[in-house]
């Protein structure tokens, strides 16, 4: 392995051809801001940058197939970029002690993982693999369809102070180590059932100097789920049984007046506007629609457009213009 320095950067480059880049390094440990790794290398060590805390970029090569623990830490990085072959990010967190974090981004052809709104899960979208602890926004709704929540994927949390996790979670591995904010834990269960979550409390790290504890978790049944999707401010309301028809109330719609898209089930036959921030004492209701139909809002001016959702091509499904008063 050989370092070069390039000093009107401040940047650190690391040619290894070796399978694996391991020990803790200390060149240019306090003075380097960019950190450059060239070659074959398929593994990154645990703790091989340990408390480099003037470095805001990291780029790695597309080899890389193995994150080991805490790679990086301390560092001043707001984004990683996801190597194209990595399959193996170690359980207990390569990155979780970068507390400036904001987001990852991925190539879409990446098998093993997946990035939605800069947050990182398996591929099919079944595990949350984690938020970056410093995530821009103060609420966070696990997506619809993720299982489990997995040992450091919600850690260090420096913004978010409300965390919302569906119906189809089903195993927790850790959850809240060490948030700085948070004040809700909210997590929705099915009306019909009872359904269990297995909790695998590994190394004592669930609610580890956390605000909220498990007893303090607020539990929520309904057979609907919101998912709200920061980027492009869209809500995609779920439905745990398509046989039923329901009215949609929920206050996740009201905590964030940047929406502007919702998109739900053909099991949701209403929509209470009381859900809106923007909107009081109005409802409306949509029939005659099948699989998704989208509302968009329009400048928050209680004007909505129903049309069928991923229709090709697309075609208004009902015509439907409301306007509420």
């Amino acid at each position: 392995m050989n370092f070069q320095w390039d000093e009107s950067t401040k940047t650190l480059t690391v040619i290894s051809n070796d399978d694996k880049i391991e020990g803790v390094q200390t060149e240019h440990k306090t003075d380097a801001i960019h950190i450059v790794i060239q070659g074959q290398v398929k593994i990154l060590g645990d703790q091989i940058f340990t408390s480099y805390s003037n470095v805001e970029t990291i780029e790695l090569p597309d080899s890389i197939e193995e994150f080991g623990n805490n790679i990086i830490t301390f560092s001043k990085i707001k984004e990683i970029h996801i190597p194209l072959n990595l399959k193996i990010y170690h359980s207990n967190g390569p990155l979780e002690y970068n507390f400036k974090l904001e987001k990852y981004t991925i190539d879409e052809n990446q098998q093993n993982f997946r990035v939605v709104d800069g947050v990182l899960y398996s591929k099919d979208m079944t595990k949350l693999v984690n938020i970056p602890p410093n995530y821009q926004s103060k609420i966070f709704t696990i997506p619809f369809g993720v299982t489990s929540i997995i040992l450091s994927s919600v850690d260090y949390l420096q913004n978010i102070e409300q965390l919302i996790v569906p119906q189809t979670v089903n195993y927790i591995y850790g959850m809240l180590f060490r948030p700085k904010v948070i004040k809700k834990l909210i997590i929705y269960r099915n009306e019909s059932m009872n359904d269990q979550i297995t909790w695998v409390n590994t190394y004592d790290f669930n609610f580890r100097d956390s605000p909220i504890q498990q007893k303090d978790i607020i539990y929520t049944n309904s057979s609907l789920y919101a998912t709200y999707y920061k980027e492009n401010k869209t809500v995609v309301i779920s439905s745990t049984d398509e046989n039923n028809r329901y009215e949609y109330q929920d206050e996740i719609l009201s905590l964030d007046t940047s929406i502007t898209t919702i998109i739900y089930p053909k099991s949701v036959s209403k929509i209470s506007s009381s859900s809106f921030k923007t909107l009081s004492h109005n409802q409306f209701t949509v029939e005659d629609f099948t699989n998704y139909t989208t509302i968009s809002i329009y400048n928050f001016k209680y004007t909505f457009l129903c049309h069928q959702y991923f229709s090709l091509p697309s075609l208004l499904i009902s015509s439907l213009f409301l306007m509420l008063l």
